[in-house]
């Protein structure tokens, strides 16, 4: 039974050849994407088939793509330009500005969560998506009135195919939160130079 979600960490691909056919993307500088709430995972794919002898002799199901609906608690200003190529103001104009011309980077996605067997025992798990580009979600503005409702940052991740690997990677079940910690760190590293 999965039971929580923590350490969202998102990095962008490396300025100069970040991809290639032999090795994972190589990533710039890391960055917390506040404290994680919700990931809502779907995953797309191109199915046919293909019928003889009156009966489905051949199916073919290939990914095409997915998408990461990513809620969490905060987003600040830096890391929401950085993840979706919005404009960030410096010196007296500190505004966050969005556009029809943002263009948001490659990059890629990890965190871990929580999780009881059977049995009772837990373990922890991460979760790393190695291709993903970013998008921020339409807001809702709500007045205050007899009850105070919350809302949370949302940005939506496309998942892409990377050249290399797979599309999602589960790491494997982790006795310690630490190591799982240990493993997301590990795979949203920055490459050196990067």
């Amino acid at each position: 039974m999965q039971y929580g979600a923590k350490m969202i960490q998102w990095a962008p691909f490396a300025a100069t050849d970040p991809e290639t056919a032999s090795a994972p993307p190589k990533l710039g500088t890391p960055a917390n994407l506040g404290a994680l709430n919700k990931v809502t995972e779907t995953i797309n794919f191109n199915r046919t088939s293909a019928y003889g002898d009156n009966v489905k002799k051949v199916e073919i199901v290939e990914f095409k793509d997915g998408s990461l609906a990513v809620e969490t608690l905060y987003l600040s200003n830096a890391n929401a330009a950085a993840v979706t190529g919005a404009e960030l103001g410096t010196d007296g104009d500190k505004d966050l500005k969005f556009g029809s011309n943002d263009t948001a980077p490659y990059g890629s996605l990890a965190f871990y969560t929580n999780h009881m067997r059977d049995d009772g025992t837990k373990y922890y798990q991460g979760i790393f998506y190695p291709k993903v580009k970013a998008n921020m979600e339409g807001e809702e503005y709500e007045t205050k009135g007899d009850s105070i409702v919350l809302s949370n940052a949302k940005l939506t991740f496309t998942v892409f195919e990377p050249l290399y690997a797979k599309y999602k990677h589960k790491s494997e079940e982790f006795d310690t939160e630490a190591k799982a910690a240990a493993w997301v760190n590990e795979k949203i590293k920055a490459a050196a130079g990067g």
